[in-house]
């Protein structure tokens, strides 16, 4: 997980689109409703983004792993209280919401080990528990995803001080406990069959 900038998504957008247009540019060239509605989107993430800043000044970008911007969030619900908004936190590997904790079970699915055994495999899921909101000092806002499990995520924060504490805590915002125990061949296994959250796709 890395510190980034606006201006390093706006040029991965570019080249997403050059990329996209190449690829696919007899699709487009039939369909131009897909381009419109990706154009759109991100013309409404740039609203979003210009709307919460006048109420939470200070952002910090970050682009990383799933996995290490569920636990950066984890780390602000307990340091800052509850993320401003609609609660989306079931879909994270490291929840904080009480009503989405309170939904905990354990899904099983198999996996192949380094010689091509199979295995089974366990992990914490969490359920919907129902629409509800917080109100809080900080809030996210999903730019888009990037590459596989990767992607943009904006942190707003109301407080110069807390925006100042994430900072200085953002080294240690890795993938965590639910992962320290595994290399990086059976992180890689277990991530091709366990299911993705629901980040939007860019």
């Amino acid at each position: 997980m890395e510190i980034s900038t606006y201006e390093a998504w706006e040029d991965w957008i570019i080249h997403d689109r050059q990329r996209r247009a190449f690829a696919y540019a007899k699709y487009v060239q039939n369909h131009p409703e897909i381009l419109q509605r990706h154009l759109q989107r991100q013309y409404m993430l740039d609203r979003k983004r210009e709307d919460l800043l006048v109420d939470f000044p200070y952002v910090v970008i970050a682009e990383g792993e799933y996995s290490e911007h569920d636990y950066a969030c984890r780390w602000c619900w307990q340091r800052f209280g509850p993320e401003n908004g609609r609660c989306k936190n079931y879909h994270s590997e490291y929840p904080a919401c009480p009503l989405v904790l309170e939904t905990e079970h354990i899904e099983e699915a198999m996996r192949k080990d380094k010689k091509g055994t199979e295995i089974p495999y366990q992990w914490k899921a969490y359920s919907d528990p129902g629409e509800h909101s917080h109100e809080g000092v900080w809030t996210t806002l999903w730019f888009g995803k990037t590459a596989y499990d990767y992607g943009f995520n904006l942190y707003f924060f109301v407080n110069e001080a807390d925006y100042a504490q994430f900072l200085e805590a953002f080294p240690t915002f890795t993938w965590h406990e639910s992962w320290d125990k595994d290399d990086a061949s059976s992180l890689s296994a277990i991530e091709s069959e366990k299911p993705n959250g629901n980040h939007d796709t860019a």
